[in-house]
């Protein structure tokens, strides 16, 4: 069985990428900043690599992910480990997920 998750690139096409692995969250049911950091190095980087093996950190190829705001996701070795692998993290508004995030944790990449 193969999961993927749709995406936006820079020119507005929608893409679906395969994901590849998976993650869990933790007993309580949510993501700690550890487990956003294992998500970021065992999923979402070796499935965008996949779809955009160009993605480094230099400028026009770098990508944005938006993520849900909440502190206890976003550590901050997560945002430097990202931004070193080309990814730069725009951040939506706290416990708002249902209304302004359209898909998972990687919803939209685009080239900048």
């Amino acid at each position: 069985m193969s999961v993927t998750d749709r995406i936006t690139d820079g020119e507005g096409n929608e893409i679906d990428v395969e994901v590849l692995g998976y993650y869990t969250s933790n007993e309580k049911g949510s993501v700690t900043q550890y487990k956003c950091l294992d998500y970021l190095r065992q999923v979402i980087l070796p499935s965008v690599r996949k779809e955009f093996p160009w993605l480094k950190c230099e400028p026009g190829f770098r990508a944005v992910e938006f993520c849900d705001g909440v502190g206890v996701h976003l550590k901050y070795d997560r945002l430097v480990e990202a931004q070193a692998a080309g990814m730069e993290c725009c951040v939506r508004i706290p416990h708002t997920s249902s209304e302004t995030q359209a898909g998972g944790l990687l919803s939209t990449i685009s080239s900048f």
